[in-house]
């Protein structure tokens, strides 16, 4: 049986496909440490239904998936940068490297989108109580 996609994944996938939001959310990873799931739970939160989310909100989402995001989310993403040299040299490892980074990076996603499940769990359990805005 196949899982349904949760509308938070579906939403975030849609967005991430620009390729100028994508480029901004890795600079925002990047740069300032942003949990990229986190800030597109919070456009998801905002654009979908309107809900206005306090810091303290923030900081409890932000507490719920801290270990999954440091512990697995960015071990597989150092792992699959690690691996990226070694894909693309030209040696002999080079398509045994590249078939586990890719691997590595389905691991990855997959990790992702348990993380935004968390945070859709998350969600759900207080949505009712925020307060809400109309959407720009």
């Amino acid at each position: 049986m196949t899982e349904r996609p949760l509308p938070f994944w579906t939403f975030s996938l849609a967005v991430y496909g620009d390729s100028a939001v994508q480029q901004e959310c890795l600079d925002l990873q990047d740069r300032c440490g942003i949990d990229v799931n986190l800030l597109l739970y919070c456009t998801f939160a905002g654009a979908v239904h309107g809900a206005v989310l306090s810091e303290q909100d923030l900081r409890q989402a932000a507490g719920i998936v801290a270990k999954w995001q440091q512990e697995v989310v960015r071990s597989l993403r150092a792992a699959r940068r690690a691996l990226k040299p070694f894909a693309t040299a030209s040696s002999p490892i080079a398509g045994a490297a590249a078939a586990l980074r890719a691997g590595v990076k389905a691991a990855e996603l997959e990790a992702e989108r348990i993380e935004q499940t968390m945070l859709q769990s998350f969600g759900a359990e207080r949505l009712d109580a925020w307060p809400r805005d109309e959407p720009d």
